[in-house]
């Protein structure tokens, strides 16, 4: 994942909100199934505050036919971990819903990227039909 931050002071005492855009592509650990090989694009919202720091990500997946999924990501922040929830898809991901939590690692890659690695999910999937 590639990104570019931006800072915007919200007031003096206690909150800047950072906004991060991010690529990159979405893959499954077997390499198999209708989540692997998506294209992944994510726009980051940070409620930053002394008390309590907040990750909020609307995301969207694309895969080789163009069919989408749309995401909502909310994450503490550290560990880097929260949930997500699908909100809908299109095409054959359309009446998708779905809910995880997961715990996130980062790793910074020599050519300047970013891998970032969710575990410990279980999607808790609602579908209006079967996917491929």
């Amino acid at each position: 994942m590639t990104d570019n931050p931006k800072v915007f002071p919200i007031d003096k005492d206690h909150a800047i909100v950072y906004a991060l855009d991010e690529a990159g592509v979405f893959v499954t650990n077997n390499g198999k199934g209708p989540f692997n090989n998506l294209a992944v694009l994510c726009i980051w919202l940070d409620s930053h505050d002394p008390q309590k720091d907040h990750w909020y990500a609307f995301s969207t997946t694309t895969d080789n036919d163009g069919d989408k999924i749309f995401w909502e990501l909310h994450e503490g922040a550290s560990p880097l971990s929260g949930y997500a929830k699908i909100l809908w898809g299109s095409g054959k991901f359309e009446g998708i819903e779905g809910f995880t939590e997961y715990t996130q690692v980062e790793r910074n890659l020599p050519d300047g990227t970013r891998l970032v690695i969710m575990t410990n999910q279980v999607w808790k999937l609602t579908l209006k039909k079967p996917l491929p």
